[in-house]
């Protein structure tokens, strides 16, 4: 099964009712794909995240001809799974906001409900976020606090928290890219530590028996 980490840059929070402005697909093999459609509705406030201009935007592909080349790119993958970053912060709660908006332009524009689980192979995504918040929870890295005190993590503060840097985010070519060195750096934490969590879960365990 093949691997893709892709994030979007989107009109709103919403998947339901916002658009997809620009995707982009990361294999590891090296092979990229990036995404972009003209919205229908524009959204200023969008634009001052994404940095993408209306006059920029409105020189993309048209919905249908940028969905319809996305999928037969995704054809060559006989089974795949989307690793995306997959904050629940979004309008509607815990979702995969990216997997979600994806399929609802390709309800949008014709596709079938469920159309990339049921036709193209798609299998459940894996959400980096919640491997963010174990690690963290294990005590192998400290996250950043926000204003309010709390632990953060967006994926910015944890790529922070990591690596002691920053990278332009709400970009979605530097938001996959730092998305696959975040989800690769947390793995060798965990790998590196099995053996010590291993003796610490058993030692916990022994000392309640």
């Amino acid at each position: 099964m093949v691997n893709i980490f892709f994030d979007s840059e989107t009109t709103g929070i919403n998947p339901y009712v916002s658009e997809v402005i620009e995707m982009y697909f990361h294999v590891n093999d090296g092979t990229n794909y990036h995404y972009k459609a003209r919205p229908l509705e524009w959204s200023y406030e969008a634009e001052a995240i994404h940095k993408i201009s209306y006059a920029q935007a409105m020189t993309y592909p048209d919905k249908m001809e940028a969905l319809t080349n996305l999928i037969e790119w995704l054809k060559q993958f006989k089974e795949f799974r989307f690793i995306n970053y997959a904050n629940k912060n979004t309008q509607l709660g815990c979702i995969n906001f990216d997997v979600a908006i994806l399929e609802n332009e390709l309800n949008l524009v014709g596709y079938p409900f469920y159309f990339l689980q049921n036709k193209l192979g798609m299998k459940k995504a894996e959400s980096v976020y919640y491997l963010a918040k174990e690690c963290a929870k294990l005590g192998l890295f400290t996250p950043i606090k926000n204003t309010s005190g709390r632990d953060s993590f967006s994926q910015e503060n944890v790529f922070k928290a990591l690596f002691k840097s920053k990278y332009n985010a709400h970009n979605c070519v530097d938001d996959v890219l730092s998305l696959v060195i975040i989800r690769e750096h947390l793995l060798r934490l965990l790998d590196e530590n099995k053996t010590k969590l291993l003796w610490s879960w058993t030692h916990h365990s022994q000392s309640f028996s």
